[in-house]
């Protein structure tokens, strides 16, 4: 594959408007109490450091001449570089960032302050670099979308079908279970193995499941495969701009990919 480099230019005001437009689009998906209080923070790092400055110069690149793909690669903050590995597309910062792996849901809030709270990031943490790493390929077409959707609904219509099927509703444990994990709990060895049955079926229906694309450009499918270095429900990322600038990646990518 060819990738060749060039500059663009475009004025704080455009980055400043979209980056409002990304902030709103992606607040309303966020789930969880500390993921609405993320998303505002980023909209301040997102919206004030461009905003300082006449003109932002950008590093662009064209990605086989797709051209939506080159304009969400115009956004990418300028510590960022990307590159390509196989079949994966991955962005990088320059500088180094530490995680602190953390129960940030359910766990009791730390009496610290925030300078408190980033020096036990750098001391327990990982020291690494913050990646996106998306998975690519052809862009999927219409009939494509349609049949895997298809063919997903029918296969999640059977997996809620199978607690039912194997009789251990009463067996539902709300406590350990989440919105994307129901968790069934049994006592007599009649309901273990009742358990372990719906386990093994619930495996092999989530295992014909295929993953749609979280986004799609003028001539690719990308699916988010990995992302290191960012804030989430079970991490602790710190310098915050490094997480910041991930998801304002994503954000951008979220925006104006095709949907």
């Amino acid at each position: 594959m060819v990738i060749i480099k060039k500059k663009k230019r475009y004025h704080t005001w455009y980055l400043f408007f979209l980056g409002i437009k990304i902030v709103l689009s992606e607040f309303k998906y966020a789930n969880t109490v500390y993921m609405k209080k993320f998303f505002i923070i980023n909209s301040i790092l997102f919206l004030i450091f461009p905003a300082f400055g006449q003109n932002v110069n950008i590093d662009s690149i064209v990605f086989s001449h797709d051209t939506i793909l080159n304009k969400i690669i115009s956004f990418i903050p300028h510590n960022w570089i990307y590159y390509t590995k196989g079949n994966d597309m991955i962005f990088e910062r320059g500088d180094s960032s530490y995680v602190l792996h953390e129960n940030r849901v359910n766990a009791p809030k730390k009496n610290e302050t925030k300078t408190q709270q980033n020096e036990r990031i750098v001391k327990n943490g990982t020291k690494i670099k913050s990646k996106i790493v998306l998975k690519f390929e052809e862009k999927w077409d219409y009939n494509k979308m349609i049949v895997i959707k298809n063919n997903n609904a029918y296969l999640y219509k059977n997996l809620q079908s199978l607690p039912d099927k194997y009789n251990i509703n009463n067996l539902y444990d709300s406590t350990l279970s989440t919105k994307s994990n129901a968790v069934y709990i049994g006592k007599t060895k009649s309901e273990k193995n009742k358990i372990d049955k719906y386990l093994k079926e619930k495996d092999e229906i989530l295992s014909k499941v295929t993953a749609k694309p979280n986004y799609n450009t003028q001539k690719y499918s990308f699916f988010i495969k990995e992302l290191i270095g960012c804030n989430d429900d079970n991490n602790f990322a710190y310098p915050e701009n490094a997480s910041a600038e991930l998801y304002q990646i994503l954000s951008v990518f979220f925006e104006l990919s095709s949907k």
